[in-house]
This record gives C-alpha cells, structure tokens and sequence, in this order.
C-alpha cells in the first residue's frame, strides 16, 4: 500500500529529482518538476534560486542573476543561494563582484569553506595576491589536506616569481592529489623557471600521460623536448596538435624553431608563414623560451 508522504516530504523529494535532472542536464525535464514544486510550497526562496540556475543552463544570466537576488532576499542566511550568485559572476567572469559577493557570505558563515575557496580563487583573478595567499592560508587550516589549497598558492607563487616557494606548494598538492594533470602542468612550468627542463619534461609527460587529447598539454611537452634538444620527440607531437587545431600559435612556432634547427629551411620558412598569417602579426622567433 502506498501511502502519500507529508507536504515537506514531497516537495523536498521534488525538489531532489530536481537537482538531479540538473546535474545530469536534462534541463527540458526540470521545468514540469518545478512547476509541481511551486504548486506546493507557493513563491519560495528555492523556487527562485532553482529558477536561477535554470536561466544560468539557458544562458539567460540577467535573469539567473536577479532569481538568485531575490532568493537571497526571501533567506538572507542561506549559504547556498550566496553562493550560486557568486559562481554565477566567477562563470561570467566578474571577478570584483563574485569577490564582493563571497565576502559578504564569509561575513554571516566565517567559515563556509566553499565561499573562502572561491573567494581565493577570484582573487587570483583580479591578481590580488597577497590577499589570495592570505585566504589561502584560512582554507589550510580549515582543511589542511584540500589540495586545491596548494594549487592556487603554487599558482600565486609563480605569478609572483617565487619558484622555490611554487615547488614546495606543488609538491604538497600532488602528494594529495597525483590524478590530475593540472597539477604537473603547474610543476612543469615550475621547472621551466628554475631552468630544469629535464623535469620540466617529465612533468608535462605525466600531464599527458593523464589526459592525452588536451592539446594544451602536448604543447607544452612538444616544447619541452625542444628545450633540451629532443626534436624527434617534439615534432610529431606538435604535428598532432597542429593537425588538430590548425591556428595553433604555439605549436606553428615550434614547427618553425625545430625545422629551422634540424636545417630544413624550406619547412621551417613554410611554418613561419603559416604563423604569420595566424597571428596577423610579423613574427620574430630566435628560441623555444620567448
């Protein structure tokens, strides 16, 4: 016998396939859903935020915006609806405003660990540094095992030349997290500043070796076998990314240098004007580092 849970029960069971129709995408399945929800609880906070994030699905941002305005509105103290407002400015890139925004959260939830992180994040974007390391430091005590931790700080140490502090903070983050390529990315170019570059390469090799379709990375390593004169390693690497994305500057320009210095002029001229017309500029290319 079926019996029919309580008003609170449904809506929240509603509320639920919801957020799951969302995380899976199904964005044309959620607006019946939401329809019965409203029925139910009337005009409520998370009736607004859920609208919210569906206007952010549907590229309508103004709309997202003022949804989760006005959900904030109706529950001033709710952690989450403070928060989809500040991703959605991070997703938009408005880095001063989600700051602003995360802040103010961080002012009612001193420590809401998911406003402190982003907040480091977008004051990493806005090139604050020094407050990002600040917050940084907060998100390290709260969580001293959370490696994203030390991988913006590695990022702020570069950003600000200080490669031996970079490599410290590196290390610590892929001690805790050695699946993601984005952490030997960041220690590869570590590497490339303190004039490593045999472990630049096997930095970047294991970032491939991870995920081994993002061209960025095969870049990065094609480059990096140039830097210490492995041209038969980094042209058909750079050839493979050129193959797949044609306008490629970085990885024209490696073309150029490693035909040049294995003395096949013909190719090397041809690669340089392939770069030229890519970047509408003149080109003037003496090494692998400029």
């Amino acid at each position: 016998m079926n019996i029919q849970p309580p008003g609170k029960e449904k809506s929240n069971r509603i509320y639920f396939d919801i957020l799951k129709k969302i995380e899976k995408g199904d964005i044309a399945g959620v607006e019946p859903l939401l329809k019965k929800l409203e029925d139910i609880e009337g005009d409520t906070a998370r009736i607004d935020d859920t609208r919210g994030t569906l206007a952010f699905f549907r590229k309508n941002y103004t709309a997202a915006e003022n949804y989760y305005k006005k959900a904030i509105t109706k529950s001033p103290n709710n952690q989450k609806y403070q928060l989809n407002l500040g991703n959605l400015y991070m997703g938009l890139e408005k880095w001063d405003k989600a700051a602003e925004t995360y802040k103010s959260l961080i002012d009612k939830h001193p420590n809401y660990f998911p406003a402190i992180n982003n907040l480091a994040m977008s004051q990493v974007r806005l090139t604050h540094y020094d407050t990002a390391l600040t917050t940084i430091a907060k998100l390290k005590d709260l969580n001293p095992n959370w490696p994203d931790s030390y991988k913006m700080e590695a990022i702020v140490f570069i950003k600000k030349e200080q490669y031996e502090k970079a490599l410290i903070s590196a290390d610590k983050n892929i001690e805790l997290d050695n699946l993601n390529p984005e952490t030997f990315v960041i220690l590869g170019e570590i590497f490339n500043n303190l004039e490593r570059p045999q472990d630049a390469v096997l930095a970047f090799e294991q970032a491939v070796q991870l995920d081994p379709d993002n061209v960025d990375n095969m870049t990065s390593l094609a480059i990096a076998y140039g830097n210490i004169q492995r041209f038969d390693a980094a042209l058909p690497l750079l050839k493979k990314v050129q193959a797949r994305d044609p306008q490629n500057e970085t990885a024209l320009k490696g073309l150029h240098l490693i035909y040049k210095l294995m003395g096949d002029d013909k190719k090397a001229a041809q690669y340089k004007r392939r770069l030229k017309r890519a970047s509408g500029n003149p080109v003037m290319i003496t090494d692998f580092n400029q």
